[in-house]
C-alpha cells in the first residue's frame, strides 16, 4: 500500500516569505513584514516547524515595538531557547542566502496562501465527511451546513486556517478597538438612530443577533424599518428581507414616512396634487439609501445562502422581517413549527457570530404574549425588544405603543418607553404633542408637521 500523500504545502513559498522579510530589513525598506501581515498570513500558513517558529519569533519582536532586525530576532530566539532547535544562526542566514531579492514576495505570499487554503479545505471536508457518516450523532444538517460555509468563508482571511488564533493577538485587537472607540476614531456599534435603543445598548455590535417582537399591529416592523432607514441614510450598506410586504410596498412605506404622508391617504382618490412635490422630494432622498431589499420567502438553507451572499457584498447588517415566514426544509419541520423556527434562529445566530455581520429579526408573539413557535429564539438573541399597544391605546386619539428591552447581553434590560405612531414613524411623546399642537393651530396637512 503506497504511503499517504502529504497535505498541500510549498517549502519554496515558506522560505521565500521568511527570506524576503529578512532581506527587506537589510535593504532598509522595512515594508515586507507589513505586506505579509496585511495579506492575512499567520503561523498556520507554515508547515515546517522551523519556519513556523521563526515567523512567530518575528511577530513577537514586532509586538515589542522593535524593528524586524536580524540581531533582535536572533537574540529573541536565543532568549527563548529556540535558536539551537532551528540549527543556530546558520538556519537564519540560509534563508537570506536563498532569497537574494524581495521582488517575488507577492508571488510567494499567493502560493503560501493557496497551499494553506487547500489544507484548510481538506481538513474541513474530512471533518464534515466524518460527521455526516456518524449515524450515532444527532446532526442538524442545516446548522451544520451554515457552520461549514462560514468556516470555508474564513479560510481566505488568515492564510488557510480558521481554527487557531493567538490569545495575545486577540487581546491586542480587542483593546485597540476599545481604544479607538474611546478616542472617537472607530465606533464599535452601528447606531440605530433610535435614541432609546442606542442609549441602552451603544448600538448594534458585531456578531449581534437582535429580535424585535410583538403581536400583530404592535408596530414591530415599523420600528425595524426605521432602524433600516436611519442606517441606510448614513450610507452604511445593509440588506433587508421583507417577507410580509413586496419590495415596492416596503420602499413605498419609506418614501411616505420620509414625506410625512399617510400611506392610507396616498392610496385614496383625490390626494392633493399640490402636495406631490413633497413626495417626489422624499423619493430622491430614499433613493440614496444604501439598502438592498428582497421580498422572497425560503427555507433556512435558502435564507442562509441569502445572508452569506449579502456578507460577500460587504453589507454591515441584515434585517429579516419576519422570522416565522421561513419555509419548512423537511418533513420534520413541516410537522413542527417550533423546530422550523428554532433551526432558522440557530442559523442566524451561527452566521452572525462567525461572520461578525449582525442580524435583526422581526418575530411575532402569540395571543398569550409568548414568542410564537419560539423554540430557542429567546436564548439565541443578544437583544430582545418587545413592542405592544399601550393599555390606553386608541388609533385616533391616543396611538400610543410601548417598547421594552426584555433582554440585553451587554447592558441592563428593562428600558421601557412610550412611543406614538404618526405617519409611518414612531416618535416620542414630546414630539407627538408638538405635532398635535400644530394641528390645533390650523395646520391640517400631513407635511405641515415637518
Amino acid at each position: 500500500m503506497p504511503p499517504p500523500k502529504p497535505l498541500p504545502h510549498s517549502p519554496e513559498a515558506e522560505i521565500g516569505v521568511l527570506g524576503s522579510i529578512l532581506v527587506d530589513h537589510q535593504s532598509g525598506e522595512g515594508t515586507a513584514w507589513d505586506l505579509v501581515i496585511e495579506s492575512g498570513i499567520t503561523e498556520c500558513a507554515f508547515t515546517d516547524i522551523k519556519n513556523k517558529t521563526l515567523f512567530t519569533a518575528i511577530k513577537e519582536v514586532v509586538a515589542k515595538g522593535m524593528p524586524v532586525d536580524l540581531l533582535a530576532i536572533i537574540d529573541h530566539l536565543h532568549s527563548c531557547e529556540l535558536l539551537d532547535s532551528l540549527g543556530g544562526i546558520k538556519y537564519v542566514q540560509d534563508l537570506i542566502d536563498k532569497t537574494p531579492t524581495v521582488a517575488h514576495l507577492e508571488y510567494y505570499i499567493r502560493l503560501l496562501k493557496h497551499k494553506a487554503i487547500l489544507r484548510g479545505l481538506y481538513k474541513e471536508g474530512t471533518r464534515i465527511a466524518s460527521e455526516a457518516l456518524d449515524e450515532t450523532a444527532c446532526i442538524n444538517a442545516e446548522v451544520m451546513c451554515a457552520s461549514a460555509e462560514a468556516t470555508f468563508s474564513e479560510l481566505n482571511k488568515d492564510g488557510g486556517s480558521a481554527s487557531h488564533r493567538d490569545i495575545k493577538d486577540i487581546a491586542s485587537i480587542a483593546v485597540k478597538e476599545w481604544d479607538d472607540n474611546a478616542h472617537g476614531l472607530v465606533e464599535l456599534g452601528i447606531q440605530t438612530g433610535i435614541p432609546f435603543i442606542d442609549n441602552a445598548t451603544g448600538g448594534i455590535l458585531r456578531a449581534a443577533f437582535w429580535t424585535i417582537s410583538g403581536k400583530g399591529g404592535s408596530c414591530k416592523s415599523t420600528l425595524c424599518r426605521m432602524i433600516a432607514e436611519s442606517i441606510g441614510a448614513r450610507h452604511i450598506p445593509i440588506a433587508v428581507k421583507s417577507t410580509e410586504k413586496t419590495v415596492e410596498e416596503y420602499v413605498g412605506d419609506m418614501v411616505a414616512a420620509e414625506a410625512g404622508f399617510s400611506v392610507d391617504k396616498l392610496n385614496r382618490p383625490n390626494f392633493p396634487i399640490d402636495k406631490l412635490h413633497f413626495l417626489h422630494k422624499a423619493k430622491e432622498i430614499v433613493a440614496g439609501y444604501t439598502i438592498d431589499i428582497d421580498d422572497s420567502k425560503g427555507t433556512t438553507s435558502q435564507w442562509a445562502s441569502w445572508y452569506k451572499s449579502k456578507i460577500a457584498k460587504k453589507v454591515r447588517l441584515v434585517i429579516l422581517d419576519y422570522l416565522q415566514h421561513v419555509k419548512p426544509e423537511n418533513k420534520l419541520e413541516e410537522a413542527s413549527d417550533e423546530k422550523r423556527v428554532s433551526n432558522c434562529s440557530a442559523m442566524i445566530q451561527e452566521i452572525s457570530k462567525s461572520s461578525k455581520v449582525p442580524a435583526i429579526c422581526v418575530s411575532t408573539l402569540s395571543n398569550e404574549g409568548n414568542m410564537r413557535y419560539s423554540g430557542n429564539v429567546q436564548f439565541d438573541t443578544t437583544l430582545h425588544i418587545q413592542m405592544s399597544k399601550h393599555p390606553e391605546f386608541d388609533p385616533f386619539e391616543n396611538p400610543r405603543y410601548v417598547a421594552e428591552i426584555m433582554k440585553s447581553r451587554y447592558s441592563p434590560a428593562g428600558t421601557k418607553i412610550d412611543l406614538y405612531y404618526s405617519y409611518g414613524k414612531l416618535i416620542t411623546e414630546d414630539e407627538y404633542m408638538s405635532k398635535m399642537d400644530y394641528i390645533k393651530n390650523g395646520k391640517n396637512s400631513d407635511y405641515d408637521f415637518e
